[in-house]
């Protein structure tokens, strides 16, 4: 029924039921002090049908915050992608590409620092008196026997498996599902099937006697997509966003996000590489659009989440450690025997993404910058980097404030100079 159709059925219900009182009184069946009491109930009512009507029509007219900044967002039914969306420069003539990339850093820094207030109680990395979105979960330097990883398992030794929130069914789990397929912010040519894969679900973790201790369950990348990837989508029939269910903070949770073990989100424990070359360059990726997450962006070395086949053995938990090396092979066709050092020197998680954790790793190679340019080619998952950016370590802390710098590279770079100021000098 539309609006127009409940507000007349309205009327005609109160004035209705106030003729049929007056009758009843003329007519001796009621009191002078019952006609009030039923009169008073009525309008009552009224004006609280007419309340809940007015509210309804409200929530459904709602705008998504961002909504009229200078470019239209991703809309499909329900739905509304309302984080900003990187222009493809390759496409655009350069007058195009210099003005749509002004318009998004605008939107790109609203929207961070919206984040920012929004989680403003979190442990976030400071750089020059900025803010970042971006929360310091751990700070550590261990090598890979200093690293426990373990299965979440029941009270019959069965290993736990994520559940996803009742939310995402009541926002429609496939009709969402379809909505983030088809994402520009998600969407992967080079994966136009999305399929989907196991993946390790980040359970919990302690620190403890100079030992990284991780706990692990079982998840799938649709349940990230759902929970972590689709964290500021806004349903117009709701009138909000689901991080405003999956991880409010503000006044709700104290400014805070929830804390690992209470997180509803299927957060994989990603990896965040650092490399240094022979010749003593960092090395930095600008990612391509052939990503489903932080697109046209600058990011570590080699990143990507933690993938339940990742380990040792078949009968073994996923490891950070095999992941770091599958993903410098996969990004970077970096051969295990041609790393000299693996260090994982903390963990920070990106706001943008809520509870997605990145545990952080500085690595040293054999290759020199100009090896790795060419063993890029032949790289398997080489479509995922647009080109390397070689950075002198005196110059690294500059990426701090690069506006091209995803949340991601910048706890990189935090955590390498309070953790590993040595490797920079």
């Amino acid at each position: 029924m539309n609006s127009t159709k409940e507000h007349w059925l309205g009327l005609l219900l109160v004035v209705g039921g106030i003729i049929a009182v007056l009758l009843l009184y003329s007519w001796g069946f009621l009191s002078q002090s019952t006609i009030g009491i039923l009169i008073v109930t009525i309008i009552s009512a009224a004006i609280t049908s007419g309340t809940t009507i007015l509210y309804r029509r409200i929530k459904q007219t709602s705008k998504p915050p961002g909504q009229g900044l200078g470019t239209d967002l991703y809309s499909v039914g329900d739905f509304v992608e309302t984080r900003p969306i990187p222009p493809n420069l390759a496409v655009l003539t350069k007058e195009q590409g210099q003005r749509l990339q002004r318009e998004y850093r605008e939107k790109l820094s609203k929207y961070e620092q919206d984040l920012v207030e929004r989680y403003n109680a979190e442990n976030l990395i400071v750089w020059n008196g900025k803010q970042h979105p971006v929360s310091v979960l751990l700070e550590v330097r261990c090598e890979e026997d200093q690293v426990q990883e373990k299965f979440d398992v029941d009270a019959n030794g069965r290993v736990r498996e994520y559940r996803i929130p009742s939310v995402i069914l009541e926002w429609g789990k496939e009709e969402l599902l379809r909505f983030m397929k088809e994402d520009p912010l998600v969407k992967n040519p080079d994966f136009p099937d999305f399929p989907n894969s196991d993946i390790a679900h980040f359970e919990k973790f302690e620190y403890l006697n100079e030992k990284l201790i991780i706990w692990y369950q079982k998840s799938s990348f649709y349940d990230y997509v759902l929970t972590i990837l689709s964290m500021d989508v806004w349903s117009k029939s709701k009138a909000m966003k689901l991080r405003d269910i999956l991880e409010p903070g503000g006044t709700q949770l104290k400014g805070r996000l929830r804390s690992v073990e209470e997180s509803l989100c299927a957060g994989t424990l990603g990896v965040n590489c650092i490399v240094k070359t022979k010749d003593g360059l960092f090395v930095v990726s600008k990612r391509s659009g052939n990503v489903s997450n932080a697109k046209y962006t600058l990011v570590g070395s080699a990143t990507g989440f933690l993938r339940w086949d990742m380990r040792t053995n078949m009968g073994s938990p996923p490891s950070i450690f095999f992941a770091v090396k599958r993903h410098l092979y996969e990004e970077m066709e970096v051969q295990e025997y041609e790393i000299r050092q693996i260090v994982c020197i903390g963990m920070v998680r990106d706001l943008e993404r809520a509870q997605q954790t990145d545990a952080v790793f500085y690595v040293e190679t054999t290759l020199n910058f100009q090896e790795l340019e060419q063993r890029r080619a032949l790289a398997p998952h080489r479509r995922e980097i647009a080109h390397y950016v070689p950075i002198e370590p005196k110059k690294i802390t500059e990426y701090m404030v690069n506006p091209d710098s995803s949340p991601e590279l910048i706890g990189c770079i935090y955590l390498l100079v309070k953790v590993a100021s040595d490797k920079i000098q």
